[in-house]
């Protein structure tokens, strides 16, 4: 029998001994997991930092794009006014001429002091009518500018909160793995 004892003893150490490497290896491999969950919550919010600064770059691009886009808008339009308004005060000239002309050849003060009074009012109102596009023109660029810089920071803001709800899921994750492997 004490040979049979000591062989039972013998093997229960043999077990103990066995089932502590296992628990060894175990409980390796689960910091091992661990730090790999670790490394790959790092790796993984790196990425996105780096595909939010990306998106955040691109939508800076896209919106410098659109206030060029304005600003071109804006010199075209004001070119244009300018040309619609040299044009109308040559019109307004060349009937001043004729009108004067007919008032020379018909020898009529009255006429050629109308002609003046009108041409001076004529080109007094053109005046006022370039003042009042010019305005308007400045308004309209105004409007549009914030409604750019609406849009774009409403785009920023859409970004910079999908970035925080996939970093917080990211997060959920890593905690519910880390949990799921201490337990």
């Amino acid at each position: 029998e004490p040979i049979r004892v000591r062989q039972l003893a013998e093997n229960a150490v043999k077990i103990e001994d066995e089932l502590n490497q296992r628990l060894s290896k175990l409980a390796e491999e689960r910091q091992k997991r661990l730090e790999e969950l670790e490394i790959d919550l790092r790796r993984d919010l790196e990425d996105m930092e780096i595909d939010k600064n990306r998106k955040l770059e691109d939508l800076e691009i896209d919106k410098n794009d659109a206030l060029e886009d304005l600003d071109r808008d804006r010199q075209r339009r004001v070119e244009q006014d300018e040309i619609d308004h040299q044009r109308r005060i040559q019109k307004i000239l060349d009937k001043f001429e004729r009108s004067r002309l007919k008032a020379l050849i018909d020898r009529d003060a009255r006429a050629l002091f109308e002609a003046e009074q009108t041409r001076d009012q004529e080109l007094a109102d053109a005046e006022h009518e370039r003042e009042q596009r010019r305005e308007d023109s400045e308004e309209e660029t105004r409007q549009r500018l914030e409604d750019i810089e609406r849009e774009f920071e409403r785009r920023r803001q859409r970004i910079l909160e999908e970035f925080d709800l996939e970093r917080r899921r990211r997060h959920e994750d890593y905690e519910r793995n880390r949990r799921e492997l201490i337990e």
